[in-house]
């Protein structure tokens, strides 16, 4: 028998798009942001065994154009 844990809420990100994905006994959730902005740290979190994401959600910052 396979159990499956259930993850903490998905944080919601300002200026992006989230997806959730469960693939067998893997659950992940996939950052994206709006166009104009530009992602600040792990596009991509896993959920751990004990139901915690393995890193804090990422923001979406202004793209700075030089």
């Amino acid at each position: 028998m396979v159990l499956t844990v259930p993850c903490a809420p998905v944080t919601t990100v300002t200026s992006s798009s989230s997806s959730l994905l469960a693939s067998g006994l893997v659950t992940s959730v996939q950052y994206t942001c709006t166009s104009g902005y530009q992602l600040i740290g792990a596009p991509t979190l896993l959920c751990r065994s004990d139901g915690t994401w393995n890193d804090s959600a990422p923001s979406c910052g202004m793209h700075e154009f030089s």
